[in-house]
């Protein structure tokens, strides 16, 4: 839960995609929830091709999205 309140920085813009605002541990992997300043949602899966870097200390990440795996979720969606 130590990276909750991260910021989360591209890796190739160093731009700041958001804050981590979530953590859901999952079997395969766990995801983390990105709020944008906009107030949506980015679901973001912990994996090797994704999270660059973790500065704990520094209070931030830099992920990936080479794929353009990053999509902003709604929770209002969900039913």
């Amino acid at each position: 839960q130590e990276i909750i309140g991260c910021a989360a920085i591209d890796h190739i813009t160093k731009n700041t995609i958001g804050t981590i605002n979530d953590v859901w541990q999952l079997p395969a992997n766990d995801v983390w929830g990105i709020m944008t300043p906009d107030n949506k949602e980015i679901l973001l899966p912990v994996i090797d091709s994704t999270v660059i870097a973790v500065y704990r200390e520094k209070k931030y990440i830099e992920i990936l999205n080479k794929r353009k795996i990053l999509w902003p979720f709604h929770k209002k969606q969900m039913v």
